[in-house]
């Protein structure tokens, strides 16, 4: 019985209260002493850990446009596409790709090369060295779409070496992945510029022979307007089916943006044949090319061939020489908007934190202990009998562990 059982008026749930810091205040020796010894093994622990520092960097990936020049840029009135405007459905964004590029191998076989992170590591082996790079390397995108790269080290100086290592190699990777698609841009264009130039060469070869056959012919000035008004419809017509043909190698015949430019191409198509056919008031200028006399028509057929093909290759002439610019140029594609620093403060191991975190649990566990000590004391008390039965079974669970290494014991002793 309690020695508050006999307090007069006492509530049961006050008696229990006051019961239980009896007991705490009797085994307050034990729990002092246990709570004091797991805390100074923490400290001592935790003051030997070593200490760790993260050096950061945040960057924004290339404008859209600025690296994957392609045909969106080479051809005017083309339909933007990869790399350019177009929003892919269900496709990563610009940041994503970057923050995937600063983790591949392509950027940190650099930067482990560079900055000798093999001997540093003392890790033979490239695949182990680049999981425990990867594994101290931080690299997430914002909402805002911005990239931050960070890089944990014991050595808060090489922490900074690596983060700005990886800034730089992946600008780098990113600049020969620009200049990859720039060069099959220009390769593309000079095709088309060689099938124009020898196009061209052609419909003057054939005008000058006509104009020599019929040297009294010549067209109206408002002929002339048709003619330029229809070789400029007709070379953006041109222009897109290229555009679409280099589209299609990227996207499927179903995607949207593939149709939306195939839809363009048919209204255009469209137009021309209503321009060249029949006047109306949807058509340029109201003058039908088929109104023409027979010679006149044939003389602005020739006419309106050569215009097309001159203004086809002016534009294939000028981007042709925007994509050897683009090719060549080594400035930097992305923006880095926070430099790496030398950190200053470490970031773990969070000393007080772990201390208290190990008071805590010392606390609770000690306290346990002690009720437990107190239960089986009172136990021994007032029931001696089931006091030895639990103690009776105590003493057999702990044989039946202790038994298998009693075995192994013998059995060594035995051998030597």
């Amino acid at each position: 019985m309690s020695r508050l059982e006999g307090i007069s008026g006492l509530e049961p749930e006050k008696s229990i209260f006051w019961e239980s810091l009896e007991i705490i205040f009797r085994w307050r020796k034990f729990v002092f002493v246990c709570v004091t010894i797991v805390c100074l093994i923490t400290a001592g622990v935790v003051f030997l850990l070593p200490k760790w520092y993260r050096a950061s960097a945040t960057v924004l990936p290339p404008e859209r446009g600025a690296v994957d020049m392609n045909l969106s840029n080479v051809f005017r009135g083309g339909v933007p596409f990869l790399g350019g405007e177009l929003a892919i459905p269900f496709a990563a964004s610009p940041s994503d790709i970057l923050a995937a590029m600063a983790q591949s191998d392509a950027v940190l076989l650099g930067v482990v090369a560079e900055l000798s992170l093999g001997k540093v590591y003392g890790i033979a082996s490239t695949e182990m060295l680049l999981k425990v790079v990867r594994g101290n390397l931080l690299v997430k995108t914002t909402t805002e779409g911005i990239v931050q790269i960070s890089y944990e080290d014991k050595d808060p100086q090489r922490a900074y070496e690596v983060v700005q290592s990886v800034v730089a190699n992946l600008d780098l990777v990113n600049q020969r992945r620009g200049s990859t698609k720039a060069r099959a841009t220009r390769f593309f264009v000079e095709e088309r510029l060689k099938e124009t130039e020898k196009k061209l060469q052609a419909a003057r070869d054939s005008l000058k022979t006509f104009q020599l056959a019929n040297r009294a012919l010549d067209l109206d000035e408002q002929s002339k307007a048709l003619i330029a008004s229809a070789a400029t419809v007709k070379a953006q017509v041109v222009s897109d089916r290229i555009a679409l043909a280099t589209l299609k190698r990227e996207l499927s015949e179903t995607h949207p943006e593939v149709q939306k430019l195939e839809g363009k191409i048919a209204s255009t198509e469209q137009e021309l044949k209503r321009l060249e056919e029949r006047g109306s008031k949807g058509s340029f200028l109201g003058v039908a090319m088929s109104a023409l006399p027979g010679l006149s028509q044939e003389l602005a057929i020739r006419m309106r061939d050569v215009t097309i093909q001159e203004k086809l290759y002016e534009l294939l002439t000028e981007q042709y020489e925007q994509a050897k610019i683009q090719e060549a140029k080594d400035t930097p594609t992305i923006s880095v908007l926070d430099y790496p620093r030398v950190p200053e403060y470490k970031i773990r191991p969070k000393r007080l934190k772990l201390i208290m975190t190990a008071f805590f649990i010392s606390l609770f566990v000690s306290l346990g202990m002690a009720f437990t000590r107190e239960y089986f004391e009172r136990m021994r008390t007032v029931d001696p009998n089931r006091y030895q039965a639990v103690a009776s079974l105590a003493s057999r669970i702990r044989a039946e562990l202790v038994s298998p290494f009693k075995k192994n014991s013998r059995g060594a002793d035995g051998q030597s």
